[in-house]
């Protein structure tokens, strides 16, 4: 063990929820009152704590599962801008010092189970970044989407709807034969999608219905489960 960092003053500037928590339950869930997403940058040597950020503080737009947070999404960075997504709460961007340099209100992003809609799972799809581009999977209970946003100031740049229930895949780019693809997991629809405009390059169905998985590549093919 190198470093460890106990986040301890969290607990004493935030302190703990009230509610127990409680496993074995699909549908149960907690929100109690205001909820505050908290963004780091450490030090990887030392585990030093380099800055911190609040993207959002206040009540949730939508429930979670105890054993989540609407902080389940990976970060993303380029080594000049850092995405942070935050389901409901927002799409921030960050330059490599912590500068908050935009952010995007996507809606109430619904993305409970579809067979039990008050199973809040929460989002967990991350974004991706690729070619000046943010790509985000935002499969939800009604006009499910992806898109592309101008990593530069967060202009939305396409825009693509997905006929799918909410899944929690992250996409990923294979830079194939023809091209790139920006590939996609999904239970109505697996597939690919042109990186620059947003148009289906191909799509296919038959996956399992609460798919998780991100694509991947090797040899050639494309592996998705």
């Amino acid at each position: 063990l190198r470093w460890h960092v106990p986040f301890g003053h969290l607990r004493q500037r935030w302190g703990t929820a009230s509610s127990p928590i409680l496993y074995g339950d699909s549908i149960i869930q907690l929100c109690d009152g205001e909820d505050v997403s908290f963004l780091f940058a450490l030090n990887k040597y030392t585990g030093a704590i380099v800055w911190e950020h609040t993207p959002h503080t206040g009540v949730p737009a939508v429930m979670r599962h105890t054993k989540s947070t609407h902080a389940s999404a990976t970060m993303a960075t380029d080594g000049n801008y850092v995405i942070a997504y935050f389901g409901s709460e927002g799409l921030y961007a960050y330059d490599m010092d912590g500068e908050l340099l935009w952010k995007k209100d996507l809606g109430i992003l619904d993305a409970g189970y579809y067979l039990v809609p008050e199973a809040q799972w929460g989002i967990a799809s991350s974004p991706i970044i690729y070619d000046g581009k943010v790509v985000l999977q935002v499969d939800i209970q009604s006009e499910a989407f992806i898109a592309a946003f101008d990593i530069a100031n967060g202009a939305e740049i396409w825009r693509t709807k997905r006929n799918d229930v909410p899944t929690w895949g992250t996409p990923n780019v294979y830079l194939s034969d023809y091209g790139p693809q920006i590939v996609v997991n999904g239970y109505r629809h697996i597939g690919a999608y042109n990186p620059d405009s947003g148009s289906e390059i191909w799509g296919m169905r038959g996956g399992g219905d609460i798919p998780v998985p991100t694509p991947v590549f090797a040899h050639g093919l494309i592996f998705i489960t």
